[in-house]
């Protein structure tokens, strides 16, 4: 049997307005299909259940990604919950997370989606300053996004999220404080703040091409990260990966078991997952990335998948190497050992020495894990301490 934890992901697709940052997979349609793509989700779902009919573990959290899932009325997601709940079995306190935006929540909706069985929500708040959420083309105002904050904070969910993205053009470490200071005022459980980044086939990347600056300067950029750790630290909300923070308890755990290294299940348009064999070989599937072709083919009763990949142990542990260093915790030597079939030391000994020379690491029997040096140049020392291929 796998060692790992099992997790359900959902991507539904639908938005509002693309944002030109994004590069998740997301449409704007003026009739959202509801009904059908729940129905949709159910039947694919199904397909998982017949194909791992003999994995007993149930589900340890279910996370409903888009797009924005908060354009679904709660009658919808209360169907979707009870027709999961009815494929595969949830492990009991199955934490179960929605994505959401300012600009769809209500206090009747949060509600509902509370009876639906929605236990923690997660909302794309991403700037609390007007001039920002311009520069991101958010679909919300300041108002909405501070009026959202309140409502989450008092619809009673076990746990909550707000999204924030920092180092946009002209952002000061002064007005960032400023902004983290307003959304500490809703005493968040849980926080995840991210530097902007330009991906290729957005439009910031074409405007970037053009030869417009869109993110802070390299110095910027930490210095407001530094700001990020060094604030959220002092109120109680530590960072416990890279980019999230959370009191004590309130970590999420369908992420973790990303980072862990955990199986998962991707179901929807686009979706993309993970699971392991009981030898520890790992396998990656992806999804059809058209909403109309992806509802069209499981109602066919064919499968949507397009990618069905056994990776080699090399590509499991640069994986699991790259997913665990992004925690607190680290990186556990034993998964590691699990997909990769030798020791880390065995496969990337004498980087890890390096490292951990010059202060960016440190290890312990059971993990390894980035210093705050470390942590500053992260993506840089993952990619030396993984493995290329013969």
């Amino acid at each position: 049997m796998t060692i790992f934890p099992l997790s359900l992901y959902l991507h539904i697709p639908y938005c509002v307005h693309k944002c030109p940052y994004c590069d998740f997979h997301s449409r704007v349609e003026v009739q959202v299909p509801q009904e059908r793509y729940v129905d949709a989700l159910l039947m694919e779902l199904g397909m998982w259940r017949r194909r791992f009919s003999q994995d007993a573990r149930p589900l340890q959290s279910i996370f409903l990604g888009g797009g924005t899932p908060s354009l679904f009325d709660p009658p919808q997601i209360g169907r979707l919950m009870a027709g999961i709940g009815a494929i595969w079995p949830l492990e009991s306190g199955c934490e179960v997370t929605m994505e959401g935006n300012p600009e769809s929540l209500t206090q009747g909706r949060l509600a509902g989606y509370g009876e639906a069985g929605i236990t923690r929500m997660s909302v794309g708040v991403q700037a609390l300053d007007e001039g920002r959420l311009r520069q991101l083309q958010r679909p919300h105002d300041r108002a909405q996004a501070l009026q959202g904050l309140g409502w989450l904070a008092q619809a009673g969910f076990s746990s909550w999220s707000a999204d924030f993205i920092f180092a946009t053009p002209g952002h000061t470490v002064a007005g960032w404080l400023e902004e983290l200071a307003e959304v500490l005022a809703f005493a968040p459980p849980h926080l995840s703040c991210y530097g902007l980044t330009v991906e290729p086939g957005t439009p910031f990347f074409q405007r970037q091409q053009g030869g417009e600056a869109l993110v802070a300067d390299e110095e910027r950029q930490l210095a407001l990260l530094e700001a990020t750790y060094e604030r959220l630290t002092a109120a109680g909300l530590p960072s416990y990966e890279i980019s999230n923070f959370a009191r004590a308890g309130h970590g999420c755990r369908h992420n973790v078991n990303y980072w862990r290294f955990g199986d998962y299940l991707g179901v929807g348009v686009a979706a993309h997952g993970k699971w392991s064999d009981a030898d520890g070989v790992v396998w990656r599937s992806a999804n059809l990335a058209d909403a109309a072709r992806y509802m069209a083919c499981v109602e066919a009763g064919r499968s949507p998948w397009v990618r069905d990949q056994r990776l080699t142990p090399q590509e499991a542990g640069n994986e699991a190497l790259v997913m665990g260093l992004r925690m607190g915790e680290g990186m556990s030597k034993a998964t590691y050992q699990w997909v990769r079939g030798v020791s880390l030391q065995q496969s990337v000994g004498d980087g890890l020495a390096w490292f951990e020379r010059q202060g960016m690491l440190a290890q312990s029997a059971t993990h390894v894990w980035l210093t705050p040096r470390g942590l500053r140049l992260a993506d840089g020392v993952m990619a030396e301490l993984m493995e290329v291929e013969p």
